[in-house]
């Protein structure tokens, strides 16, 4: 049984383990046989970024460093450069900190992690992570919407919303012949008003 991980090791495990399953699947075998469970739990709790970190992985031999260290160094680089940019948006943090399922959330999606994902981390529906995003959104904040929304469906709810206003949702979901979603459009709105904010 492992012991509890902090959000930036549960988030690097879960990369670390797309990693395993795409190279088990190129060469037909079961995942287990690239690394086990306990020893990616070692590599996303130890972060190595060189051949010689790894062979202080238990568990890996020479031949499997060689094969397959590059991989994973790749994307613990790529986690250890996202994280530290989130760690240090410290304004953020201290604003959302009293909320603590809406910082998991902030933290994990700017990380990487899908909705669907967060929601079954913090044991909460997709609906409720969609609404942690859009008050995020809606306190001033900045995040990368398009895997929330496609940037063609952004475009198409801002023409809407500059061509009828924001007063009412639902006069914009009908405008958009009820196509989008209110969670969609919500968040599309969101970015249109902090936009439009003069600082």
């Amino acid at each position: 049984m492992f012991k509890e991980r902090s959000v930036d090791v549960e988030i690097l495990f879960e990369r670390l383990r797309l990693v395993r399953k795409n190279l088990a699947d190129e060469m037909k075998v079961p995942p287990y046989v690239i690394f086990s469970n306990a020893t990616l739990n070692q590599i996303a709790e130890l972060q190595p970024t060189t051949l010689s970190d790894f062979s202080n992985i238990s568990g890996i031999d020479q031949n499997k460093i060689e094969k397959y260290a590059d991989d994973f160094i790749s994307i613990i680089l790529e986690h250890q450069k996202i994280y530290s940019q989130t760690k240090t948006t410290e304004i953020v943090t201290s604003k959302l900190s009293n909320l603590t399922p809406h910082s998991a959330t902030f933290e994990m999606y700017t990380n990487g992690l899908e909705v669907d994902d967060i929601a079954q981390k913090l044991g909460l529906k997709p609906s409720t992570i969609w609404t942690h995003l859009l008050q995020t959104l809606e306190a001033g904040y900045s995040i990368n919407i398009d895997r929330l929304v496609s940037p063609k469906h952004q475009t198409i709810i801002y023409e809407a919303l500059e061509m009828i206003g924001s007063d009412s949702l639902r006069t914009l979901f009908e405008h958009l012949r009820e196509e989008y979603t209110y969670d969609e459009i919500k968040i599309v709105k969101a970015v249109w008003q902090n936009k439009r904010i003069p600082f």
